[in-house]
């Protein structure tokens, strides 16, 4: 990028110029090489060129400048322990339209990265800290997980992951012994059914020749009868009865 003239990298110490000389040639550079975007890092070094409201002054007259400008401008601020990270040393956060808090967290042994986006002025964005990681393709932002005591972070979420998965999988397992025995029970009661309607035809078959039986004895009786009659003579009177 800086043979390709896109990036020019100025670097000097705080102290090697006063504060109105660093404002002067920060102008020089932006005029000479008409930047978008401008990276001051960090705006906490300018603290010991300067008393802490001409410190001020001068960060705020160079927003001004960049922002008259129309340029991007992303500004570093490094915090030291015990000290807020909700705030800076050069009292100039109300000036930004985003302000990111990027901190480490100590956790198992290992340091991790976290972000947070403290404000975005217009610009809806997630009120949760964010781990990420530095690779090889840039900034990769790590999804959510909370654990039951919160953001779980590095190998801590690793293990969680894993013991998640594990879990899910024994649900996934229970559930699937759960359906077999279902099905196992439902092709018993197939079957069952199966039973009792064979036991059913056979019963209805047994009943069918008995009723068969008895209308053919009943047929047998009328048919007798009727030869009964035909031996008593043509009046249906046996000689006796005359």
């Amino acid at each position: 990028f800086v043979d390709q003239g896109l990036l020019k990298v100025f670097s000097t110490r705080p102290t090697s110029l006063g504060l109105e000389m660093h404002l002067v040639k920060m102008s020089q550079l932006v005029h000479d090489f008409q930047p978008r975007m401008v990276i001051f890092d960090p705006i906490s070094g300018v603290i010991s060129a300067g008393q802490y409201h001409h410190v001020q002054s001068f960060l705020v007259r160079l927003v001004d400048f960049l922002k008259n400008e129309g340029i991007t401008t992303v500004m570093t601020s490094l915090t030291t322990g015990g000290k807020p990270l909700e705030g800076t040393d050069t009292g100039i956060s109300s000036l930004m339209d985003v302000w990111l808090l990027l901190r480490d967290q100590e956790e198992n042994s290992e340091r991790n990265r976290l972000l947070h986006v403290l404000k975005a002025r217009g610009i809806k964005h997630s009120n949760q800290v964010r781990e990420f990681k530095l690779t090889d393709e840039g900034i990769e932002l790590v999804d959510v997980y909370l654990g039951p005591g919160g953001i779980v972070t590095g190998t801590a979420r690793t293990v969680q992951e894993a013991q998640e998965m594990a879990d899910t999988l024994a649900r996934q397992q229970a559930i699937a012994r759960r359906q077999n025995e279902v099905k196992r029970k439902r092709l018993i009661m197939e079957a069952q059914i199966k039973a009792l309607q064979a036991e059913f035809e056979m019963e209805k078959e047994d009943l069918e020749q008995l009723i068969q039986q008895a209308q053919a004895r009943e047929q047998q009786l009328i048919q007798d009868q009727k030869e009964r009659a035909k031996l008593r003579g043509p009046d249906g009177l046996s000689p006796d009865a005359e």
